[in-house]
């Protein structure tokens, strides 16, 4: 037994060795880059999107909002206000509703 746990704590100490040596690194985002998803920058600040009207793509840059979410949002149209929003749609309660409620309009 203590020989296969030198062995295995040889092999993932070379192995780290191997990929320090290869000069791969995971580059650094600069702060001033904005956050972004696949639909495209995040909303900052000021920005709305109205969930009756919105594509998947617009509603996907909402932080806090994900695809699953979007596509449930999606789904359930019209809401008629904040409230509507969070009885229909599974997943967003009241925590999570602080977070991209502001970038949101009915």
């Amino acid at each position: 037994m203590r020989t296969i746990t030198l062995m295995a704590l040889t092999t993932l100490t070379l192995l780290g060795a191997a990929f320090a040596a290869s000069g791969t690194t995971t580059p650094a985002t600069p702060a001033s880059t904005p956050a972004t998803t696949v639909a495209g920058p995040m909303l900052t600040a000021g920005q709305t999107v109205n969930v009756n009207t919105a594509p998947l793509a617009d509603l996907e840059k909402v932080p806090g909002l994900g695809v699953k979410l979007a596509t449930a949002i999606l789904q359930a149209r019209p809401y008629k206000n904040q409230a509507d929003l969070v009885k229909k749609v599974k997943g967003i309660g009241k925590m999570n509703i602080k977070k991209f409620g502001p970038f949101l309009t009915y």
